[in-house]
């Protein structure tokens, strides 16, 4: 059976195939190239469990690892439909509702324009935006109005269809300047000629991917030479140890020196990190470790 994933843009409801997506992880290796070695086990149960016994079948496989480069990760990694019944089935929590005046988007956008001087950009032709989990849009829609290049496109993945219907309503209400499309997916970097995104944003979002350093290649696949890659987690690499949970069906834990320490080593230079929050952070697309570091 066909699955479609569903893109949202100002010209309607439009549908994609979403094969590509699934056939991608199908009998893949991990890649843990990002994070070092994960053999450490520090905890033998995932502390959502007593939360979440009907997902038992699938927190119950998990145990956490730490690797050497300071990131908490729980293995094995969890598959797409796992994914998929864990969002649909059993969350249960309900996320903090934001605006376009809230502080976070404001305060986001405002470092990524200061830092990527988006208000200069008169003479490119065209900048195109991409965000992971865009929840309701706040976000790309702010930087869309920040950017002058004469083409702005922006493109959202949120995988919570309610979600993607409101960043639809809400980048043509907040961005009428851009084009914008919204798709109903996790991100899926082969919707995009090679090379040709020129930010990539995420806020509060790679704590929940289970995938990071696949992630971040498919993000070196779509981003132009000297692309940039905005970032914010949450500070959690010391939750384990104190038994406790913030957020839900968290898999990746950070704090700042750790994330930055990944990115690094998926090839990716720090620009900038907010000194109002040390886990926000702007990236710039280098060159991989193994190629900095040849033998």
């Amino acid at each position: 059976m066909l699955l479609l994933l569903h893109a949202f843009s100002a010209n309607g409801l439009v549908e994609e195939t979403q094969a590509r997506i699934l056939n991608r992880h199908r009998g893949a290796t991990m890649d843990f190239s990002c994070l070092g070695s994960c053999d450490k086990v520090v905890l033998h149960k995932h502390l959502e469990l007593a939360k979440y016994p009907k997902a038992a079948h699938i927190l119950g496989q998990r145990k956490l690892h730490s690797c050497t480069l300071g990131v908490f990760i729980y293995l094995p990694p969890f598959a797409d439909q796992e994914v998929n019944e864990l969002y649909s089935r059993h969350y249960a929590a309900s996320q903090r509702r934001l605006s376009f005046a809230h502080k976070r988007p404001v305060a986001q956008a405002r470092f990524i324009s200061s830092v990527l001087y988006l208000r200069h950009l008169h003479r490119v032709p065209q900048f195109n935006v991409v965000e992971l989990g865009c929840a309701d849009g706040y976000l790309l829609a702010r930087l869309a109005l920040s950017i002058r290049s004469p083409q702005v496109t922006v493109t959202c993945f949120e995988a919570d269809p309610a979600k993607a219907r409101l960043a639809a309503d809400n980048l043509r209400k907040h961005a009428p300047n851009a084009t914008s499309r919204v798709v109903n997916a996790p991100f899926n970097v082969s919707l995009f000629p090679p090379h040709s995104i020129d930010l990539v944003v995420s806020s509060q979002v790679f704590e929940h991917i289970s995938k990071p350093c696949e992630t971040l290649k498919a993000i070196r696949l779509g981003l132009r030479d000297g692309g940039h890659v905005f970032t914010e987690v949450p500070k959690q690499d010391t939750d384990h140890s104190k038994q406790k949970v913030h957020g839900v069906f968290h898999v990746s834990f950070f704090n700042g020196s750790t994330f930055n320490a990944m990115m690094s080593q998926a090839g990716f230079d720090l620009v900038a990190a907010d000194p109002n929050s040390a886990a926000r952070q702007i990236h710039r697309m280098g060159l991989p470790s193994f190629a900095r570091h040849p033998p």
